[in-house]
């Protein structure tokens, strides 16, 4: 019964993410020291479209976050960028968001690092079939495109990682279900040749596949995010403790699961988290009651509309 009603909801209702932060550190969250009165709600006001995918970066002693803002009109995803703030009284919120990356396509997942004294993202541009990477050539606004380090790829959520002097891409191969696998690529230097790792996919689990934020080190060992989509795209976030990694080996194990309170707001689903020096950022989301199929519906019946009232102006 409570998959029919879940299906119900994500068929007639349109899915409403947002972004919450606490100043802490990601072992703060996955020891489970945050409690939901220490979370900031940055976008709720945000109607025409919804906030997703947070990364947080520090630059110059401020910190910055970047997000997805995906607009229900135009049904694609933008990067937008916020800096974070306190108040007098240690309220945290969020500076007017602008536009830091724009694509006529969907853009989301902005990955944001440094790297050589330079800043780095490696958005997901899965539809234009590539895995590229941008340098910021006036942070935190201007982006070029440096270099395009796997082609002919629809890698989603692509996440960067160093490790034992080799770089690694984690993501999912969308021809393979966009929420069912896991694959990686290794590369001696970040602008160098990259290769896909020998057993692609390493893992195809909808419950634990598809990257959920950057890997971070917790108690020492190695921890990679993951979404469980079963049931629900991004119904919560499981931690897995990497084992082994190498280009010959790939083994991980799960070790916590976690999941939005679901009596709260935005208590449906969990996907995404990042961390900063000084905060930690999530993403959870809410159900709005408006019928998904209207929208697509209205669309089409604009479009028949146009091309009819061009048919009848040549015919008069």
């Amino acid at each position: 019964m409570k998959i029919i009603i879940r299906k119900f909801k994500e068929y007639f209702w349109k899915e409403q993410w947002n972004i919450a932060i606490f100043r802490g550190k990601i072992s703060d969250f996955v020891e489970g020291k945050i409690k939901e009165k220490d979370l900031n709600w940055l976008f709720s006001d945000y109607k025409n479209s919804f906030c997703a995918d947070p990364f947080l970066i520090e630059k110059n002693g401020s910190t910055f976050l970047f997000f997805e803002e995906f607009e229900y009109k135009k049904q694609k995803g933008r990067i937008m960028v916020s800096e974070i703030l306190e108040d007098e009284s240690g309220a945290i919120f969020a500076s007017e968001a602008k536009v830091a990356l724009d694509h006529d396509n969907h853009i989301s997942y902005p990955f944001v690092f440094s790297y050589d004294g330079k800043i780095f993202m490696l958005p997901e541009t899965s539809s234009k079939k590539e895995v590229a990477l941008y340098r910021a050539t006036n942070f935190p606004l201007e982006w070029k495109k440096e270099k395009v380090l796997i082609n002919n790829f629809a890698g989603i959520d692509a996440t960067l990682h160093f490790s034992k002097d080799r770089w690694w891409i984690f993501c999912s191969d969308d021809k393979l279900g966009c929420n069912e696998n896991l694959c990686i690529f290794h590369a001696k230097d970040l602008f160098g040749k990259w290769k896909a790792f020998t057993q692609n996919p390493v893992k195809s689990d909808i419950r634990n596949s598809r990257m959920a934020g950057p890997l971070f080190f917790w108690k020492k060992q190695l921890i990679r995010p993951a979404q469980n989509c079963e049931g629900t795209y991004g119904k919560e976030i499981i931690l897995n403790k990497v084992e082994s990694l190498s280009i010959k080996d790939f083994k991980e194990e799960s070790i916590a699961t976690f999941a939005t309170n679901k009596k709260s707001e935005y208590g449906e689903g969990m996907h995404t988290i990042s961390a900063s020096e000084k905060f930690v950022a999530i993403d959870a989301k809410k159900f709005l009651g408006i019928r998904k199929f209207l929208d697509p519906w209205n669309s089409k019946r604009k479009a028949l509309k146009s091309k009819m009232r061009q048919v009848f102006q040549k015919n008069v």
